[in-house]
């Protein structure tokens, strides 16, 4: 049986995340999302990526790494040309209803919450709001690994 698994703002090949995350070096940044996704998500289950995921489209390929599928939904800094992110997405989204939720990179407007039980988002990094409906999965609240989908949605 496969799992679903939800993050944000991967910032793989980000040269300003090694220093606003805490790392020695981006080497030692882009390792450590790659083993931790790896640690979590198998082969065979799949992840919503919640925009932000490579800064250089020579990082790109750094996805490939990461094990099972992959959908994601663009973020600001998602700027390549779409065909540039086919080989390593099963489907990519502007935003996507998923379960009742709304899945958006950048928090969505409250007035959207009467359609959706939760806005998940990315974005944010280390910010919360304080409205229990955004849940904000961008990877500094996430200690760096992606979140089980069933895991989640008991928050």
């Amino acid at each position: 049986m496969s799992n679903i698994f939800i993050t944000a703002d991967l910032h793989l090949g980000h040269e300003s995340a090694v220093t606003f995350r805490g790392f020695s070096s981006q080497t030692e940044h882009d390792e450590t999302i790659i083993s931790n996704w790896n640690s979590r998500v198998g082969k065979n289950d799949s992840t919503f990526i919640l925009g932000d995921v490579v800064f250089g489209q020579k990082n790109l390929p750094l996805l490939s790494r990461l094990n099972g599928t992959k959908k994601l939904v663009m973020g600001n800094h998602d700027k390549y040309p779409i065909r540039s992110y086919l080989p390593y997405f099963t489907q990519i989204y502007g935003v996507v209803r998923y379960k009742g939720c709304i899945l958006s990179h950048i928090p969505v407007h409250p007035g959207e919450f009467p359609r959706f039980t939760y806005n998940i988002h990315g974005h944010l990094h280390d910010k919360a709001i304080p409205d229990p409906r955004y849940i904000c999965v961008s990877l500094e609240q996430t200690e760096y690994f992606p979140l089980l989908w069933a895991d989640l949605v008991l928050l």
